[in-house]
């Protein structure tokens, strides 16, 4: 029937054209027309025919002497599998044999020409990067470090397993996988697998803080992805080595060397040393031997004439003597004399009473002797 249908249309198309023979062209079309017939009646048949399609009822057909009997081609098996019907699949057939035609007629113009021009390549590092770029980083931080590195593992040649699910938790498994680490992975940001609540969110883990550090260390190149060796490999794969090598701690860290984790899961504190702390250096500023510039004084006038006409330049003033400065010592200061304090007794009424007794008696005596000297002077001078 299908053989039938085309060897109508071919005929039909001569008609119109008002051709009595056969032109080179038409043979062509009719021959190529009759080859992809062939070829699509045993594709159809050896797909009809399949154990898998059918419990092998169609058996007896394959080993039709003439492949280009389309009156016993199946009907039920090309509607049922192929979804189409006659039309449809002589529409599919027209395609193909004009394509043929077209190739041909090519190849006979220009025979020595067998140069293939390859199709524009999807480059997926240009989309990535496109795609790291447009996304704004202060709404989505998450979905940039996803782009950015896929980005990275693109150009080093690697590509995730899927397309639609970052695989966060098993990124170690996958960069172990395609021979990749990470190098730098900032101080205070969960490992990638790690989580602060009770149920692990993916990439979602990250607070707002993290997933900052993170970003600009990306954004510094400080931290990258780097392809290994195929020595230090084997030696990720068994967790001899790091597959996430951490910065350094800053100088005033509590830790002493930076993080590592390993293929395995587990992680330490044996990375990279801690930072040493910066010294300040202090300089003294030596004596200079250049003398202070003369100063440019402008003298104050306290006219009120502003069109006066003379016009001369303020005179230069001299800069102050200048005078070596001397450093005066401080008087030494004297030792201070400590005065003794009065000391006050206080004497007893009975001492005192008999102290005074004492000096009346003394007195008395004193007085009698002064009164016996003087009556002697008298009598001596009296009798003289």
């Amino acid at each position: 029937m299908l053989y039938a249908r085309y060897s109508a249309l071919c005929s039909k198309n001569e008609k119109k054209k008002g051709k009595l023979g056969r032109s080179r062209s038409v043979h062509q079309l009719e021959w190529a027309l009759l080859d992809a017939c062939a070829g699509l009646y045993n594709e159809v048949m050896e797909f009809a025919t399949a154990p898998e399609t059918l419990s092998n009822p169609l058996a007896p057909l394959q080993t039709l002497p003439n492949p280009l009997r389309p009156n016993l081609l199946p009907r039920g098996p090309l509607l049922q599998h192929c979804k189409a019907d006659d039309d449809t699949i002589i529409g599919h057939l027209k395609v193909q044999v004009y394509n043929l035609t077209s190739l041909g007629i090519v190849e006979e113009a220009f025979p020595g020409d067998n140069s293939v021009v390859q199709p524009d390549v999807h480059n997926e590092r240009n989309t990535s990067i496109a795609l790291s770029d447009t996304i704004d980083i202060s709404k989505d931080g998450t979905r940039w470090i996803k782009a950015e590195i896929s980005r990275q593992l693109a150009s080093l040649g690697g590509k995730f397993l899927s397309s639609k699910k970052f695989p966060w938790n098993t990124l170690p498994g996958e960069l172990t996988r395609q021979g990749m680490m990470i190098k730098g992975y900032p101080e205070d940001v969960i490992l990638p697998g790690e989580y602060h609540a009770s149920k692990s969110k993916g990439i979602a883990n990250l607070t707002l803080k993290e997933a900052g550090e993170v970003i600009a260390a990306l954004k510094a190149g400080t931290m990258c992805l780097k392809k290994v060796s195929e020595d230090k490999q084997a030696q990720i794969l068994i967790s001899e080595c790091p597959v996430v090598e951490g910065a350094r701690p800053p100088a005033d860290s509590v830790h002493p060397a930076g993080r590592r984790l390993f293929a395995n899961g587990l992680s330490d504190r044996k990375g990279l040393a801690r930072e040493k702390p910066s010294k300040a250096v202090t300089q003294r500023k030596g004596k200079t031997s250049q003398k202070a510039p003369a100063f440019r004084t402008s003298p104050i006038s306290l006219s009120d004439d502003s069109n006066s006409d003379d016009a001369s330049d303020p005179p230069i003033g001299r800069p102050p003597p200048r005078r070596p400065f001397k450093f005066a010592q401080l008087p030494k200061q004297q030792k201070e004399v400590v005065k003794q304090k009065e000391v006050i007794s206080l004497v007893s009424s009975d001492a005192q009473s008999g102290s005074e007794d004492g000096a009346t008696k003394k007195a008395d005596s004193d007085y009698e002797d002064k009164a016996m000297s003087k009556k002697r002077k008298a009598k001596s001078e009296g009798g003289s």
